[in-house]
Protein backbone atom coordinates (compact mmCIF):
# COMPACT_ATOMS: atom_id res chain seq x y z
CA UNK A 1 0.00 0.00 0.00
CA UNK A 2 0.94 3.36 -0.43
CA UNK A 3 0.26 6.86 1.59
CA UNK A 4 -0.31 10.40 -0.05
CA UNK A 5 3.73 11.94 -0.42
CA UNK A 6 4.05 13.87 2.87
CA UNK A 7 4.86 17.27 1.35
CA UNK A 8 1.49 17.22 -0.29
CA UNK A 9 -0.50 16.25 2.55
CA UNK A 10 0.98 18.82 4.24
CA UNK A 11 0.69 21.25 1.94
CA UNK A 12 -2.89 19.79 0.91
CA UNK A 13 -3.79 17.54 3.33
CA UNK A 14 -6.14 19.86 5.30
CA UNK A 15 -8.31 20.39 2.40
CA UNK A 16 -9.35 17.04 1.63
CA UNK A 17 -12.47 15.64 2.69
CA UNK A 18 -13.81 12.17 3.83
CA UNK A 19 -14.93 11.48 -0.03
CA UNK A 20 -12.82 12.99 -3.29
CA UNK A 21 -13.93 13.07 -6.48
CA UNK A 22 -11.79 11.10 -8.99
CA UNK A 23 -12.52 12.87 -12.59
CA UNK A 24 -11.76 10.31 -15.52
CA UNK A 25 -10.85 11.75 -19.68
CA UNK A 26 -13.91 10.22 -20.12
CA UNK A 27 -15.79 12.33 -18.20
CA UNK A 28 -16.66 9.99 -15.57
CA UNK A 29 -16.45 10.81 -12.27
CA UNK A 30 -16.19 8.65 -9.31
CA UNK A 31 -16.25 9.60 -5.32
CA UNK A 32 -14.31 7.30 -3.54
CA UNK A 33 -13.96 7.85 0.14
CA UNK A 34 -10.89 8.65 2.16
CA UNK A 35 -9.69 6.98 5.34
CA UNK A 36 -7.23 8.15 7.81
CA UNK A 37 -5.89 5.57 9.66
CA UNK A 38 -2.54 6.60 12.24
CA UNK A 39 -1.06 9.85 10.22
CA UNK A 40 -1.86 7.65 6.90
CA UNK A 41 -4.58 8.47 4.08
CA UNK A 42 -6.04 5.92 2.19
CA UNK A 43 -8.45 5.63 -0.77
CA UNK A 44 -11.02 3.00 0.26
CA UNK A 45 -14.60 2.81 -0.51
CA UNK A 46 -15.22 2.86 -3.94
CA UNK A 47 -11.57 2.87 -5.22
CA UNK A 48 -11.84 -1.25 -6.51
CA UNK A 49 -14.95 -0.11 -8.13
CA UNK A 50 -12.79 2.54 -9.93
CA UNK A 51 -9.78 -0.10 -10.67
CA UNK A 52 -11.84 -2.49 -12.07
CA UNK A 53 -13.82 -0.41 -14.58
CA UNK A 54 -10.29 0.82 -15.57
CA UNK A 55 -8.67 -2.34 -16.09
CA UNK A 56 -5.73 -1.43 -13.48
CA UNK A 57 -2.65 -3.36 -13.69
CA UNK A 58 0.41 -4.09 -11.97
CA UNK A 59 2.62 -1.48 -13.57
CA UNK A 60 0.40 0.97 -14.83
CA UNK A 61 0.97 4.36 -13.14
CA UNK A 62 -1.77 6.71 -12.01
CA UNK A 63 -1.23 10.53 -12.33
CA UNK A 64 -3.84 12.62 -9.41
CA UNK A 65 -3.80 15.91 -10.25
CA UNK A 66 -5.18 17.99 -7.59
CA UNK A 67 -7.75 20.69 -8.63
CA UNK A 68 -9.03 21.70 -5.53
CA UNK A 69 -12.04 21.43 -3.41
CA UNK A 70 -11.74 17.43 -3.26
CA UNK A 71 -11.45 16.61 -6.76
CA UNK A 72 -8.60 14.97 -9.23
CA UNK A 73 -8.07 14.55 -12.20
CA UNK A 74 -7.18 11.38 -12.96
CA UNK A 75 -4.91 9.60 -16.01
CA UNK A 76 -3.71 6.41 -16.22
CA UNK A 77 -0.84 5.36 -18.02
CA UNK A 78 0.28 1.49 -19.36
CA UNK A 79 3.70 0.21 -19.03
CA UNK A 80 4.83 1.73 -22.23
CA UNK A 81 3.83 5.27 -20.65
CA UNK A 82 1.20 5.78 -22.65
CA UNK A 83 -2.14 6.80 -21.51
CA UNK A 84 -4.72 4.20 -22.13
CA UNK A 85 -8.26 3.96 -23.69
CA UNK A 86 -10.81 4.90 -21.41
CA UNK A 87 -13.90 2.94 -21.36
CA UNK A 88 -17.33 4.72 -21.29
CA UNK A 89 -20.31 3.92 -19.16
CA UNK A 90 -22.85 4.61 -21.64
CA UNK A 91 -25.85 2.01 -20.61
CA UNK A 92 -28.12 2.85 -18.08
CA UNK A 93 -27.64 -0.77 -16.76
CA UNK A 94 -23.85 -0.29 -16.08
CA UNK A 95 -24.33 3.08 -14.18
CA UNK A 96 -27.45 1.17 -11.85
CA UNK A 97 -25.10 -1.36 -11.22
CA UNK A 98 -22.37 0.87 -10.24
CA UNK A 99 -24.92 2.48 -7.75
CA UNK A 100 -25.90 -0.56 -6.54
CA UNK A 101 -22.88 -1.57 -5.73
CA UNK A 102 -21.49 1.85 -4.14
CA UNK A 103 -25.02 1.18 -1.89
CA UNK A 104 -23.82 -1.79 -0.87
CA UNK A 105 -19.94 -0.73 0.99
CA UNK A 106 -19.98 -0.31 3.91
CA UNK A 107 -19.58 3.27 5.68
CA UNK A 108 -17.59 2.46 8.86
CA UNK A 109 -14.74 -0.08 7.88
CA UNK A 110 -11.95 -0.48 10.21
CA UNK A 111 -8.61 1.06 9.40
CA UNK A 112 -6.92 -1.72 7.16
CA UNK A 113 -3.03 -1.87 7.73
CA UNK A 114 -0.43 -2.78 5.33
CA UNK A 115 0.71 -6.59 6.45
CA UNK A 116 5.20 -5.79 7.51
CA UNK A 117 6.00 -7.92 4.83
CA UNK A 118 4.78 -5.14 2.44
CA UNK A 119 6.45 -2.00 4.02
CA UNK A 120 8.12 0.27 1.81
CA UNK A 121 11.61 -0.34 0.13
CA UNK A 122 13.26 2.38 -1.23
CA UNK A 123 14.50 2.60 -5.07
CA UNK A 124 18.03 1.51 -5.02
CA UNK A 125 20.56 3.40 -6.96
CA UNK A 126 22.12 1.01 -9.55
CA UNK A 127 26.31 1.84 -10.13
CA UNK A 128 26.14 2.92 -13.94
CA UNK A 129 29.19 3.90 -14.05
CA UNK A 130 27.80 7.77 -14.94
CA UNK A 131 27.68 10.60 -12.89
CA UNK A 132 24.39 11.88 -14.42
CA UNK A 133 21.20 10.65 -13.33
CA UNK A 134 17.79 11.49 -14.88
CA UNK A 135 16.45 14.58 -12.63
CA UNK A 136 12.85 12.55 -12.50
CA UNK A 137 14.95 9.78 -10.42
CA UNK A 138 16.52 12.22 -8.55
CA UNK A 139 13.53 13.51 -7.48
CA UNK A 140 11.94 9.76 -6.29
CA UNK A 141 15.47 9.59 -4.25
CA UNK A 142 14.73 13.19 -2.51
CA UNK A 143 10.99 12.00 -1.94
CA UNK A 144 9.65 14.88 -4.26
CA UNK A 145 6.25 13.22 -4.52
CA UNK A 146 6.71 9.27 -5.90
CA UNK A 147 7.44 6.84 -4.04
CA UNK A 148 8.33 3.27 -4.84
CA UNK A 149 6.87 -0.22 -2.89
CA UNK A 150 7.98 -3.47 -3.68
CA UNK A 151 4.73 -5.58 -3.91
CA UNK A 152 4.58 -8.71 -5.89
CA UNK A 153 6.84 -9.95 -8.48
CA UNK A 154 7.35 -6.32 -9.68
CA UNK A 155 10.86 -6.26 -11.32
CA UNK A 156 12.72 -3.19 -10.03
CA UNK A 157 13.37 -2.57 -13.55
CA UNK A 158 9.86 -2.25 -14.38
CA UNK A 159 9.14 0.19 -12.11
CA UNK A 160 12.00 2.30 -12.26
CA UNK A 161 11.03 2.22 -16.44
CA UNK A 162 7.81 3.23 -15.56
CA UNK A 163 8.97 6.34 -13.48
CA UNK A 164 11.13 7.27 -16.17
CA UNK A 165 8.97 6.87 -18.55
CA UNK A 166 6.06 9.25 -16.50
CA UNK A 167 8.60 12.13 -15.49
CA UNK A 168 7.54 13.77 -19.07
CA UNK A 169 4.38 14.57 -17.29
CA UNK A 170 3.72 18.09 -16.02
CA UNK A 171 0.89 20.31 -14.72
CA UNK A 172 0.63 23.58 -13.09
CA UNK A 173 -1.54 21.98 -10.65
CA UNK A 174 -0.10 19.93 -7.89
CA UNK A 175 -0.42 16.49 -8.41
CA UNK A 176 1.05 13.04 -7.10
CA UNK A 177 2.05 9.39 -8.91
CA UNK A 178 1.33 6.49 -7.80
CA UNK A 179 2.91 3.15 -10.25
CA UNK A 180 0.16 0.25 -9.46
CA UNK A 181 1.15 -2.75 -7.91
CA UNK A 182 -0.50 -6.29 -7.47
CA UNK A 183 -1.89 -5.49 -4.32
CA UNK A 184 -3.70 -2.34 -5.50
CA UNK A 185 -6.05 -4.00 -7.63
CA UNK A 186 -6.48 -7.87 -6.10
CA UNK A 187 -6.30 -8.67 -2.53
CA UNK A 188 -7.06 -5.41 -0.94
CA UNK A 189 -10.15 -2.75 -0.98
CA UNK A 190 -8.32 -0.01 -0.11
CA UNK A 191 -5.21 1.65 -1.92
CA UNK A 192 -2.97 4.27 0.38
CA UNK A 193 -0.03 6.55 -0.61
CA UNK A 194 3.03 6.54 0.86
CA UNK A 195 5.93 9.40 1.49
Amino acid sequence: MQEIPENFVRKFGKRLPRTVELKAPSGETWHVALTKCDQKVYLQQGWQAFAEHFSLEATHFVVFRFEGNASFHVFIFDRTATEIEYPHSNSEEEDDALESKKRKEKSGEPCLQPPKKMKADSVKEKSTGSNSQPKFLESVRKGKGVRVQRAGRMAEYEILKALEKASDFRSKYPFFMVVVQPMHINKYRVVSFQS
